[in-house]
């Protein structure tokens, strides 16, 4: 079993690891250390999955405050441990803690050739608004994604 909880500066390093075998162009520690902080400020959302009985990271999700929606910027679980619900659960967490903002509205980008990611944003009621051609370093194209919470 796991446990959702913000990010820490100590988690950076595990993070690190799971975003160089989840994405061609990772993010750097330093990158990771500076939303933590963004984070802290209260400037985004950040969190962890981590095992219960290891300690161990097996997945983050980040997003940041922009005036009134939240855009997620970032998700990824270790190799090992997907297709188990933990990023369904990050990105339950992510819009349970923007809620408790008042923040409702949500926005992302996915890669068209994830159809994985594309039907998980859409069983949490995420909309495909549009397109970005070739957004991606290796020329992928990026699905946008909208979802307005009506709970508020």
């Amino acid at each position: 079993m796991y446990h959702i909880r913000f990010a820490k500066k100590e988690d950076v390093e595990k993070i690190a690891e799971i975003e160089k075998v989840s994405y061609s162009a990772p993010w750097s520690q330093t990158a990771f250390k500076f939303e933590i902080s963004k984070s802290q400020a209260g400037e985004s959302i950040f969190v962890v999955a981590v095992a219960d009985e290891t300690n161990e990271v097996l997945g983050y999700i980040m997003g940041d405050k922009i005036v009134d929606f939240i855009h997620v910027s970032n998700i990824a679980v270790v190799p090992t441990s997907r297709k188990q619900g933990i990023g369904n659960a990050l990105l339950s967490k992510l819009e349970e803690e923007a809620l408790k903002l008042g923040m409702s509205t949500f926005t992302l980008e996915v890669r068209a050739v994830n159809t994985s990611a594309v039907n998980l944003y859409k069983r949490h009621g995420y909309e495909e608004k549009g397109r970005r051609e070739k957004y991606y370093e290796n020329k992928d194209d990026a699905i946008i994604m909208w979802k307005k919470d009506k709970s508020l």
